[in-house]
């Protein structure tokens, strides 16, 4: 065992030294803090759920009160578990780094987006809530939809993935055979219509539009 051990620890060490590393590590930390800007600036405040595990966490927050960032945390936790044993070490251990860094990047972007801070630059409403950015859904939307797809495509060309339904359509993809724009479009689809709790119709049906065009995107990235 002691064998063992003292090869995993040479192998570990040979890894930090390369500066594949240290690239990729950079861009994952980085690629989640533009996850967290779309989620935090576009998606929360608009309200719009798109189909993604931040779209769920948002409809719950509503729901609960939970603060998005706990409980895209609890899901993506448990999605995490199911990459490393169903798709494999690498994907698995690069996803639970991305995804674990979703929430924190959250959390700081809660803490420092106050009327008090940022009173001055951005739109809160009397109870201190950010107000939409774009001041329109579907702007939102885009800017959402650009930021997210961007990251998705650099991270899965790393064989990594930003978690949540990536972990979920690389599992699909993997055991079905079924491209991962499409699993991500359906499984989005359906958390797009747990908004009907909170939302009116039209903006169910734009994170709908939104969740396709996502599909769309990783089709095209992934070919």
């Amino acid at each position: 065992m002691s064998k063992n051990l003292s090869l995993n620890s040479k192998k570990i060490g040979d890894i930090l030294k390369t500066k594949k590393f240290w690239v990729e590590l950079l861009i994952m930390t980085f690629g989640m803090f533009f996850v967290a800007v779309s989620v935090h600036f576009f998606l929360v405040p608009s309200k719009l759920i798109i189909g993604s595990i931040s779209g769920l966490s948002i409809v719950l927050y509503e729901i609960t009160g939970i603060p998005v960032s706990i409980v895209s945390f609890i899901i993506n936790s448990i999605l995490l578990v199911l990459a490393y044993v169903l798709i494999g070490k690498e994907f698995g251990i690069k996803t639970v780094y991305t995804a674990l860094m979703l929430s924190p990047w959250l959390f700081l972007l809660e803490k420092i987006t106050k009327p008090e801070i940022l009173g001055n630059v951005l739109n809160f409403d009397t109870q201190g809530n950010l107000q939409s950015i774009m001041g329109d859904p579907w702007f939102d939307l885009l800017c959402f939809v650009v930021i997210l797809s961007a990251t998705q495509a650099v991270l899965f060309k790393i064989n990594a993935s930003t978690g949540g339904l990536d972990i979920l359509a690389k599992i699909v993809n993997k055991y079905l055979h079924i491209n991962l724009g499409t699993s991500v479009s359906v499984a989005g689809a359906i958390i797009c219509l747990t908004a009907f709790a909170i939302n009116p119709i039209r903006l169910v049906i734009i994170g709908l539009l939104g969740t396709w065009i996502n599909g769309l995107v990783l089709n095209h990235f992934s070919s």
